[in-house]
This record gives C-alpha cells, structure tokens and sequence, in this order.
C-alpha cells in the first residue's frame, strides 16, 4: 500500500473496526532500505498485517488477498465522501452502517451460495 492509499484507508477504521476488521500497519517493513528507525523517511511500500476479518468473508480474503485492499480503500473513500456531502460535516465513522465494501462481498457470497445450493438440489 502507498502512503497516500493509508491515508485514506485510515479514513475507515473505525467503521471497519466496528464490523470486525483490523489491522495494524507494519513499521519495521515500511522503511526504505538503509534507514533507521529514527529516520522519517518512509518507502513508497507500506505493509499492512490484517489480524482480524468477520468469518464470514475471511475465506474469500485469503483467497484474493487485493480484496483486502480494496475494502480498506473503499471503506476509507466512503467515510471521506460522507463527509463532505453536508457541508460543514465531518467525516464520521459512526455514521455508517455496513461499510459498502464489506456489503458487496457479503452480496457475492450469498449469490454464491444460493447459486451453488440450487444447482446441488438438481442434481
């Protein structure tokens, strides 16, 4: 992940922590080579460890790990553009039921599932 992609995937965590995804981001792996901890300068590669995903999605994460990515980042640009639909309102994680991203896996994997159940009882 860039800098500027945790920037806004911080934007999420709340809310992602709130339907029980967390992660942490890896510190000794997101400095560039030769640096030393004292040092601000950071690689255009930061690592970002997930220790916690709702079981229900967590199969499919392992199995393309990108989609990690991509509910962090989602996750984060809808709180930002919650934010400023009102003006004068601040992003709030608070605010947000399911974070869309999360909602669309869940919507996969019931299609999935349904999909897969009835070609089973046909057979």
């Amino acid at each position: 992940m860039t800098p500027d992609e945790l920037g806004v995937a911080e934007n999420g965590r709340d809310a992602l922590e709130k339907w029980g995804v967390a992660y942490l981001v890896d510190e000794a792996h997101t400095r560039a080579p030769g640096v030393g901890p004292e040092s601000p300068q950071i690689s255009q590669s930061i690592t970002i460890i997930v220790h916690r995903l709702p079981k229900v999605i967590s199969d499919r994460c392992i199995a393309e790990p990108m989609l990690v990515k991509g509910i962090l980042l989602e996750t984060g640009r809808g709180i930002m553009s919650e934010g400023n639909k009102e003006t004068g309102r601040q992003p709030d994680a608070r605010n947000l039921t399911v974070p869309k991203a999360l909602f669309a896996v869940l919507c996969s994997k019931a299609c999935r599932s349904h999909f897969s159940a009835r070609t089973a009882d046909r057979a």
